[in-house]
């Protein structure tokens, strides 16, 4: 390309400055660059400018999703987790780093991880992920994680799953980097009550009251059973 710049129609004032933008277009690399003296068509002369470095990193673009397919979730129930990683480019990710680290609510997890042609990742692991993971531009791996809503879980579940670029590299879109899955927890409890507490001879009639209370943070819809192996319930 060019290598001099040459302007007019303006004037620099005694002591004031002139401010030149240059954009440039580089491989990866580091470039040092330093102008020759600055020249006037009306005379004087200058000095060459300070030695300039500039340093370019390759550019890339991850993206993870993770989804159980659930909005709410029971306690004690096995739930499958899918993650997806890809590399939207234009370079090659080699050490990326998948995160995932699961919520006390979550336990006892497996996972297995699948990587497209070209792309790599761990076969398969137990407890959170840390996995490095290297992705061609345009490449994915999917990780399937496996796992249970602990019993004593009383909160919504939430789980985060991360990607983070090599080092060295730029991620030109971080807002992807994150996903967060979150799952209502679905839990009822009941108090029976009854109603008569005095009786004056055999066969009476006796009532029940039973008090269902969502204590989840799901919202939940009718019909609700219940169930009661002592009486019928109507």
């Amino acid at each position: 390309g060019d290598t001099n710049l040459a302007f007019s129609g303006g004037s620099i004032a005694v002591g004031g400055t002139c401010v030149v933008a240059v954009d440039v277009t580089a491989a990866k690399g580091t470039y040092l660059n330093q102008t020759g003296s600055v020249t006037s068509s009306n005379g004087g002369t200058g000095v060459p400018s300070n030695l300039a470095t500039l340093t370019v990193n390759e550019a890339i673009d991850l993206k993870i999703t993770k989804t159980d397919g659930r909005l709410a979730v029971d306690a004690g129930e096995s739930l499958s987790y899918t993650i997806v990683v890809e590399n939207l480019g234009p370079s090659a990710a080699v050490g990326a780093k998948v995160v995932d680290t699961l919520p006390s609510s979550l336990v006892n997890p497996t996972w297995t991880c699948e990587a497209e042609a070209g792309a790599s990742c761990s076969a398969s692991g137990t407890g959170n992920i840390s996995d490095t993971v290297n992705l061609p531009a345009n490449k994915k791996v999917t990780y399937t994680v496996t796992t249970t809503v602990a019993n004593s879980t009383a909160t919504d579940v939430l789980n985060k799953a991360v990607v983070l670029p090599p080092t060295g590299m730029i991620d030109t879109d971080e807002s992807n980097n994150v996903y967060d899955d979150l799952d209502g927890l679905n839990k009822l409890t009941i108090a029976k009550s009854v109603v008569e507490t005095d009786f004056d001879e055999l066969d009476s009639l006796l009532h029940y009251n039973y008090v269902i209370t969502n204590t989840g943070t799901s919202t939940l819809y009718p019909p609700f059973l219940v169930t009661d192996d002592q009486v019928e319930v109507t």
